[in-house]
Parts: C-alpha cells; structure tokens; sequence
C-alpha cells in the first residue's frame, strides 16, 4: 500500500485546540518580563542605597541616642549624686536592696570616648568618636532649719541632810510610796527639758529580797503624780549601800515641757520593804518643792513640807542658732551628646530624677 502524501504544516493566527503559546505571545511575554525584571532590579539598588552606613552619620546618630537614653533611664532613679560637672557624673541607684556607683565620663577632647564605671569597675566605652557630651543641672536650693540644741548636763535641784530641819525615812513598800514634785529654772526660750540622773539617799531592810523602782513621771497642774510614766529604773535592794547614796540613770525621760513640772517616784514591789529612803523638812534651797505618799492604788497626797533628799541632773532643749545649713537637690538632667562631625547626629534628652537627692559637688 502507497503511503499517503503529508500535509503541509501551516501558521494559524487562532490558537490550537491542542493549547500552548504561540510564537508572538511568547515574544511579548518574555519581554514584558525583562521589563518587570529591570524595574525591579532598579527599585533594590535604589533601596540598599538608601539604607545608612555602619558607620555612617544616620548610624552614629542612632548610637548617640541610644546612649543618651540610656543614662537618662539609668539617672531616674538615682538615690544620690556623689558628683557632677559638664562632662563627668557619678551617681547611686538602688537595685534589691543594694546600692551601685554608676559612672560616665569624657574627657572633653573632641575624638575621645564616653566611657561608664560600673561599681568602681574597669571603664568601659560606650561611645567612639563623641565631639560633644555636655550635662546640664537643674536644681533646687533647699534650706534646713538649724537644728535644735540640747545643753551640757546640769544640776536642776539639790536636796539632802546639809539643809536644815527635820529629818525622816520612810519604808518604801506596795502600799507606801514616795514622789517628789520639782520644776526646775530653765530658759525663756526652752523647748523641752530631760531628766538624766538621779542620787537619793536610802538603805536596804533585811532580807534584802525586794525590788525597788524609780520612775520619771509627769505631774498634774497640782503638783501630783500622773499615771504617765516617762521613764523608770529597777534597784534590787540588794544594790542599795547601806546609809549611803545610791545613783540611776534615765535615758528615755526626755521631751518634758517646760511649762510643767515632773515627779521622781519610788515604788516598791514584791510585798515587803523594797528601801529606807530619807527625807526632810527645809529645803530651803529649792523652793516650791515637795514630797507626795501615795499607794499601789494611786492615791497620792500632797505633803508641802517635807522634800525626798536627792539630786535630779538634767539637760535642757534650745532653738538651734547659726547659719541654716543649705543643700541643692536635683530635679533633672539635660544631656546632650554628639557621635560624629555631622551636627545632625547630635543627640538631645533629659532625665527626670525621681528622688530628687541632694547633690556632693554642686554643678
């Protein structure tokens, strides 16, 4: 059999129905394509050239901000500061309970770095190149009051066997007690008087097991002991010379007005006689003195006569004088810092002191 004759293949400006691209679409498309392909191209070498150098200005900028944020946070809660100038700061911050030193420095020679001590520690940069750090305070002058003055120790009364009249003891025991009322010569101007020391004359009763008490305490406009103890001492009687003087101390019987009086009263306590303690008549060296018995019940009555003999030390409260010391507390930083020649990479902030201390070396 003749094999058939082939047909000719022919362009056909409609599309096979077989599918497929014809030659003229593929033209175009590839074209289109290197069209899309150099814009592209273009859009990222236009876009990585706009992106700043690691060592450019915009970078240097970025960096001298950065920095100056960072002392800005680190100044917010600085509890002191031990010295400040335009170029140097050293300050102290609180971090769980333990305070740090934290430092920043430039020498102040354009090129040189910024550097930060931390506790004292080896000195690290934290920027290169800086042509500018300078700091700016501002303070607050802050005026104490001078402080009161308390005066040397003195003798506020004396009373003893030397002033002439009657003498007696008196048992101190739970249902017998013995106070005396004084109000001693102080200054116009006092503030407040303490008592510091007091000597009275007893002697102990065998066996020597009680306990005898002495207290401060503060009077009523009559003379009489209040129920307000300021301050109290316990004797063992078996501390107590006998015949002779014995002497306690008060630490706490401060803050007595200087308008009112006091009581030094000696109770007794464990059911027997804590002490034999002396007292007169005639005291004529401390008028507008007197002795007041009272019991475990408080009844207290007044004997206008007759003194406790003892001596009462004391000192006494004034308004200070002098020149008001005076302090500078700081309220805020201004920083400014530059990393490089360009004045557009200077960097501006200012830190805000939350504590407001007190500076060492006034700016």
């Amino acid at each position: 059999m003749k094999p058939s004759a082939r047909t000719p293949c022919r362009l056909s400006p409609w599309p096979s129905p077989h599918g497929g691209l014809t030659l003229v679409e593929m033209v175009v498309a590839i074209a289109i394509i290197s069209i899309l392909m150099v814009s592209v191209t273009s859009a990222i070498l236009i876009a990585s050239r706009a992106l700043p150098e690691a060592d450019g200005p915009a970078a240097r900028g970025l960096d001298a901000a950065r920095v100056a944020d960072q002392i800005a946070a680190e100044l917010y809660s600085a509890v002191s500061v031990s010295l400040c100038s335009a170029t140097t700061i050293e300050f102290t911050v609180e971090r769980s309970g333990v305070t740090h030193t934290i430092r920043y420095e430039w020498s102040g020679t354009p090129g040189d770095p910024l550097i930060r001590q931390y506790d004292g520690g080896a000195a690290v940069t934290v920027l290169d190149n800086v042509q500018e750090f300078n700091l700016a305070y501002n303070c607050r002058t802050v005026e104490e009051e001078p402080a009161d003055t308390e005066g040397p120790e003195e003798l506020f009364i004396a009373q003893d066997s030397s002033n002439s009249g009657t003498q007696a003891t008196c048992s101190i025991a739970d249902n017998n007690w013995l106070a005396q009322y004084f109000m001693p010569s102080l200054p116009p101007d006092a503030l407040s008087w303490r008592v510091t020391r007091v000597s009275f004359e007893a002697k102990p009763k065998s066996p020597k097991a009680q306990t005898l008490t002495v207290q401060v305490r503060t009077a009523t406009t009559g003379g009489l002991p209040t129920t307000l103890v300021v301050d109290s001492v316990s004797v063992p009687e078996a501390d107590l010379p006998t015949g002779s003087w014995h002497e306690v101390s008060f630490s706490n019987a401060g803050g007595l007005s200087p308008s009112q009086g006091c009581v030094i009263a000696f109770l007794g306590q464990g059911g027997g006689i804590a002490a034999q303690l002396s007292y007169g008549t005639g005291s004529v060296t401390t008028p507008g003195t007197y002795a007041c018995t009272g019991d475990s019940l408080e009844n207290w009555v007044m004997m206008p006569d007759w003194d406790v003999w003892l001596w009462v030390w004391g000192k006494v409260t004034t308004p200070g004088s002098g020149a008001p010391p005076s302090g500078a507390q700081l309220l805020s930083v201004e920083i400014a810092l530059q990393a490089g020649s360009e004045t557009w990479s200077r960097a501006r902030t200012a830190a805000l002191l939350l504590n407001q201390p007190e500076v060492g070396t006034e700016p």
